[in-house]
């Protein structure tokens, strides 16, 4: 296909969706606002996960992708999780993502769906016929994160939010009226160079979405099989810890499609430990599955991602302090499946 030219709607869907894969790629964190990017660019990409008091979970991804086509996508896909389990999927996609974005790059407007960074509160809209979100993100209270040594130094992310107070409104067809929500979400930002397939296995994400103490904790496996951590904590905007936990170990359900999913989480940091029990996941979600079957295919050459999320209880022990339980959410990032000839418990181990 020659640069340039003009996708049809239902290809530039399929890669759009492509452009989240690369979402599970080489990210480069960035000080300055988002520009749109270049046509030889993967994407800039902001990650929101967030648990509310009412038992509701949200999982939404909000950026820019380009494949080098020339058509830059704008888009944003998202689960909201009922507290029986259900799951509901928004999404919106658009080319010409310099017209989606604002001059100064913290405003993304998709029509239906709009992440606005650059007001206080943060808001975040979805308006759809039959699904409406508007959210308020309470964002600034804490110092942007991210690890002075980065665990995959091509594939550099940071931390926004690790547990920041959010409000707002739940509307979906069949609610006689809008539900009242409010909890902690947390924010991180990705800009990506190239697939992830090229960069990292698999990345495991935890999120301590419950109270005042807010916790991030994330294993990047390397495309070598090696295992690099790194966590931040912090307390009403406070950093307390950033860096890599003393000891970590997680415990793994069978996958034998090649995804296992993890079953528990133990670490060990100057003045805090924890431990993580974490449920099956509640969202599995392939970012491929839309794609027209011979870009699937050709696609899958690279890269076979899969991206879960699971509800999660925690017990952290700060060091002096009573412990603290609550809930939170882990999230599982897959660039490929694990080989057949390799045992997960060896990738989980031998880390940083």
């Amino acid at each position: 296909m020659a640069r340039g030219t003009r996708l049809d709607h239902a290809t530039h869907r399929a890669l759009a969706a492509l452009g989240l894969a690369a979402w599970l790629a080489a990210p480069v964190a960035r000080a300055a606002p988002p520009q749109p990017v270049q046509a030889d660019s993967g994407g800039d990409y902001y990650e929101l996960v967030a648990r509310f008091d009412s038992g509701h979970l949200l999982f939404a991804v909000a950026g820019l992708g380009n494949l080098g086509w020339g058509d830059d996508n704008a888009t944003v896909v998202g689960f909201v999780v009922d507290p029986d389990g259900s799951a509901h999927r928004f999404s919106r996609s658009e080319h010409d993502a310099e017209q989606r974005l604002s001059p100064d790059g913290l405003r993304m407007d998709l029509r239906s769906i709009v992440f606005d960074r650059s007001t206080r509160p943060w808001q975040f809209r979805v308006d759809k016929g039959e699904f409406k979100l508007d959210l308020a993100i309470r964002a600034g209270a804490a110092a942007r994160a991210r690890p002075a040594v980065q665990p995959a130094p091509r594939c550099p992310f940071d931390v926004l939010e690790s547990a920041t107070p959010v409000s707002g409104t739940l509307w979906r067809s069949g609610m006689p009226a809008p539900l009242a929500i409010a909890g902690r979400i947390a924010v991180t930002h990705r800009a990506t160079r190239g697939l992830e397939a090229d960069c990292q296995l698999r990345r495991v994400e935890f999120f301590a979405l419950d109270g005042a103490l807010g916790l991030y904790f994330t294993e990047i496996t390397g495309a070598d099989g090696r295992a690099s951590r790194w966590l931040v904590a912090t307390r009403s905007g406070r950093t307390v810890y950033e860096g890599a936990p003393d000891s970590a170990e997680l415990a793994w359900r069978p996958g034998p499609d090649g995804y296992p999913q993890p079953a528990s989480l133990r670490f060990a940091a100057p003045g805090l430990g924890g431990r993580v029990e974490i449920d099956a996941p509640v969202v599995v979600y392939d970012p491929t599955e839309r794609m027209p079957a011979p870009l699937r295919w050709a696609v899958s050459l690279r890269t076979r991602p899969r991206l879960t999320a699971s509800a999660s209880r925690f017990e952290l022990a700060p060091a002096g302090e009573p412990r603290i339980a609550g809930r939170g959410v882990t999230r599982v990032t897959y660039s490929n499946p694990l080989a057949q000839d390799r045992h997960d418990s060896q990738l989980a181990i031998g880390g940083q």
